[in-house]
């Protein structure tokens, strides 16, 4: 299986916060997306970007947190001890506590993806500026869009 990325097309964005409303729907309450103030005063999404070398799973040590077959980093609450390393690791500030059974992030909605559906924020998004895919296909779509921006001028 092609491993998936997600990423933000910041011109699409309109700070509607449908993803951190549907992310707290899927999740019992705790969104683990969630807008933040970007250049201008913009508000972007952010979420865990599930690193290949990810630095919270390397500085957990309970194993608490681990990377499946999906792609995704996920977190096993049940070695969780609630120490906070990945927190202090995490490059993107997106791992939280989760009050009494340790640390809370995005887990790119894996129980869906095992059902072979995309993360809830994605399939939210009314403008599309969320998008979950493979790198190359980001990567050409990002061409196109600028190809056709630059036939315009």
């Amino acid at each position: 299986m092609k491993q998936k990325v997600f990423s933000v097309d910041t011109e699409r964005c309109i700070a509607c916060r449908a993803c951190e409303v549907a992310c707290a729907r899927e999740h019992g309450g705790n969104a683990h997306v969630f807008l933040t103030p970007a250049d201008g005063g913009r508000l972007l999404p952010l979420c865990c970007m599930h690193c290949e070398k990810s630095p919270c799973v390397e500085s957990c040590p309970t194993s608490a947190l681990e990377r499946v077959a999906q792609g995704a980093v996920i977190v096993h609450q049940s070695r969780c001890i609630g120490c906070g390393m990945c927190i202090i690791a995490c490059p993107f500030g997106v791992i939280s506590r989760d009050g009494e059974r340790g640390v809370q992030k995005c887990d790119r909605c894996i129980h869906r993806l095992n059902r072979g559906r995309e993360p809830v924020c994605v399939l939210t998004c009314p403008t599309g500026a969320l998008i979950y895919d493979a790198p190359d296909t980001m990567t050409s779509r990002r061409r196109t869009t600028y190809a056709l921006k630059a036939k315009k001028k």
